[in-house]
């Protein structure tokens, strides 16, 4: 669906700087293991390694250094998550959900570990006890990460909660303040749930916060097609042809504006062409 999109601005991709971290990590694991030389019973430089090793996908590496942290007395805590996270990279869901059942239970207000239990949840299928996992992430927090509001938000959407789902976006934007990925999350779903006076109500108000609107006019005539609204729609788009033609030429001239003014073009002849059929 459309919203989810929006987990584009939360994501990573692999590319050359992702190469360059991965050859970053060789360099750190290095000089790590130059410590734990110096420092051979040191617990916090073993849990550093491994997770290092992990980050790095050598996982036998990664196991043999938690497992000697853990025999230095290392803190639990830290060596559930870690070996949670190393599981989760290996994709044994059901191994991360046994390691970090069994570590909640003494340690129940470790963010970290409620959050990837909610994570992993998710995969294996089990969508509402991941919901209370996010539920109990949001509410022992005073202020939550933007992320734990739209990753719950997103798993109430593809279990066909979306009222739901808007709800809870709309107590993130009452705690946190306007927060874009919310925003544009909330007014896709109410645009899903067919709410468009709300919607357009949200893009009026995010649109009078920017000097450029253009192209919020298109956004704005969208949904007053979806509405069926033809001539509230037909002003949108004119409105949002005037803010183009209106920019400096540097600005007016870009791709991203000459595909935009199309774009407008475009939503105006659909528009003439369903009225003339």
């Amino acid at each position: 669906m459309a919203w989810l999109a929006i987990g584009l601005l939360l994501a990573s991709s692999w590319s050359g700087s992702a190469l360059s971290a991965h050859d970053g990590l060789h360099a750190k694991i290095a000089k790590v293991s130059q410590q734990i030389r110096e420092e051979p019973s040191s617990a916090p430089l073993y849990l550093l390694r491994g997770d290092l090793h992990r980050r790095h996908k050598a996982w036998a590496l990664a196991v043999s250094d938690l497992q000697r942290a853990e025999s230095l007395q290392a803190p639990g805590v830290e060596v559930a998550y870690l070996r949670a996270r190393l599981y989760a990279d290996l994709k044994w869901t059901a191994a991360a959900l046994e390691v970090l059942d069994r570590a909640l239970e003494f340690h129940p207000e470790e963010h970290r570990l409620r959050w990837l239990r909610a994570r992993q949840r998710k995969i294996a299928g089990k969508g509402l006890p991941a919901l209370q996992d996010y539920d109990l992430l949001i509410a022992r927090q005073a202020s939550p990460p933007p992320d734990a509001f739209w990753e719950r938000a997103q798993l109430a959407s593809e279990m066909g909660l979306k009222q739901r789902a808007l709800s809870g976006l709309e107590a993130g934007l009452a705690r946190l303040g306007e927060v874009i990925t919310l925003e544009l999350s909330a007014l896709a779903l109410e645009e899903e749930l067919g709410l468009w006076d709300a919607a357009l109500q949200r893009i009026r108000r995010l649109a009078a916060k920017t000097p450029r609107k253009e192209r919020w006019w298109l956004r704005q005539g969208q949904i007053h097609v979806q509405a069926g609204q033809p001539e509230a729609a037909r002003e949108a788009f004119e409105n949002g042809l005037q803010a183009v033609d209106q920019l400096p030429p540097k600005y007016r001239r870009t791709p991203a504006m000459i595909r935009l003014r199309q774009e407008l073009l475009d939503a105006q002849e659909s528009l003439t062409e369903s009225a003339g059929g």
